[in-house]
């Protein structure tokens, strides 16, 4: 992305640029998207766009079933630090065409924590349908 930065500035407010960045676990992130950049490269890329007056959002997405308040906190304090910028969220989604993958992935890089998050999310209908607001 930033080897274009001269053509998103002279798109100007006509294009936004954005990346996703699930979490900053740098090895849960490689294990599940192996050929993506790692995460800080992301962020790092939206910082320069940023820099250079490049409207930038994050996707925040897919979200694991693993993570925490702290790890939210740290994915936000980073996008913070981007300035103005609009964050989208997505957690996994156990209907979504790639969630097998997901899953296979999760195994073999022997996270069974995360294996049984999503092996939960996939055999519990009421799992994926529950919000914060009537747990």
């Amino acid at each position: 992305m930033t080897r274009d930065i001269d053509l998103f500035q002279a798109a100007g407010d006509r294009i936004t640029v954005g990346s996703s960045i699930p979490s900053f676990d740098a090895t849960l992130v490689r294990a599940m998207e192996p050929n993506a950049p790692p995460p800080m490269t992301r962020w790092q890329a939206l910082d320069e766009l940023q820099q250079a007056g490049v409207s930038v959002f994050v996707s925040m997405s897919p979200t694991y079933p693993t993570m925490d308040e702290d790890d939210f906190q740290e994915l936000l304090s980073y996008f913070r630090a981007l300035g103005e910028v609009v964050v989208f969220h997505e957690p996994i989604n156990p209907r979504g065409a790639n969630f097998q993958q997901c899953l296979t992935a999760a195994e073999q890089a022997g996270y069974d924590d995360v294996v049984s998050e999503l092996q939960r999310m996939q055999d519990s209908h009421q799992y994926w349908v529950e919000t914060p607001s009537n747990n």
